[in-house]
């Protein structure tokens, strides 16, 4: 799925890590709240700010927009919107 950085970040990571201090003397870490089952909001995706973030450049209404998606997931299938004059009638 190809997303925005600003969407992107609203996606939860299973890589990531958020340490919580349970008692005095000890420290657990977790990825999703406690009892919720919803992402701990330290375990976002961080976009453009991971070795696994890939960008990509796509025409979107005849304008460059950037994207990018998780590399960890696979590259997804991308698929250019054309001018109309390349578009060929079926």
């Amino acid at each position: 799925m190809l997303l925005s950085e600003k969407d992107a970040k609203t996606k939860w990571c299973p890589f990531a890590i958020s340490a919580v201090r349970r008692y005095e003397d000890s420290v657990s870490t977790i990825n999703r709240r406690i009892g919720s089952g919803k992402p701990d909001v330290d375990c976002f995706c961080i976009a453009a700010d991971c070795m696994m973030w890939r960008a990509v450049s796509v025409t979107k209404d005849n304008e460059k927009v950037k994207l990018g998606y998780c590399g960890l997931a696979g590259k997804p299938e991308i698929e250019e919107s054309k001018p109309a004059a390349e578009v060929t009638p079926a």
